[in-house]
């Protein structure tokens, strides 16, 4: 009886758990690199917990450079245990998690579990999705969260209806003036009428 109470504890305390990115919603232009981190708030008994990154696939837009373990695990005289992330650049998703280590309660409250880089390739938006979340607590057992994904917005392709006929208004400029740069340059046939000027 005595462990259903405890899991009716940690059941209470629990659905109050929210995982997130801060910041959540992040502009750029390519080239930028900007960091996320992954936040807990009202966690209780957390032990470990796992999580996979989802940008969109292939490496389009942004891709994850870097992952760094949080504080949000640690403490005095407690190990942890960070496994390097797995990254897989095809699915555009990254493996990621973190547990304590040895016979120690979890953690609690509000925290940074990880801080990611991530660098813009070229313009477009993504997602920058949590799925595949996991916490455990120090007895093993799943624990209850809300999670919110976070998204990253860069200049895009398309450029409008406005600018993009500003934009094809310039080459034909351009077209133009190569074209009469060229015509002016070059030796113009000479012909001759029937008085021979």
């Amino acid at each position: 009886m005595l462990i259903g109470s405890v899991f009716l504890a940690n059941a209470k305390a629990a659905p109050g758990t929210v995982i997130r990115l801060n910041p959540s919603n992040i502009t750029g232009l390519p080239d930028d690199v900007f960091e996320v981190q992954l936040t807990i708030e009202n966690g209780y008994d957390v032990y470990a917990w796992g999580v996979d990154i989802q940008l969109v696939p292939l490496e389009r837009v942004i891709t994850q450079i870097a992952y760094v373990e949080g504080p949000y695990l640690q403490g005095i005289g407690i190990d942890t245990i960070w496994p390097i992330p797995l990254y897989d650049k095809v699915a555009g998703q990254a493996k990621i998690g973190c547990s304590r280590s040895g016979p120690v309660s979890g953690a609690s409250g509000n925290g940074v579990l990880a801080t990611v880089t991530f660098q813009v390739l070229e313009a477009g938006d993504s997602p920058i999705g949590l799925i595949n979340i996991k916490l455990i607590d120090s007895y093993g057992n799943l624990m209850p969260f809300t999670a919110y994904d976070g998204s990253y917005t860069g200049p895009t392709l398309n450029l409008g209806e406005k600018k993009s006929s500003q934009v094809v208004q310039l080459l034909l400029e351009l077209l133009l003036v190569s074209s009469l740069a060229s015509r002016t340059l070059a030796p113009s046939p000479c012909t001759q009428g029937s008085d021979g000027t």
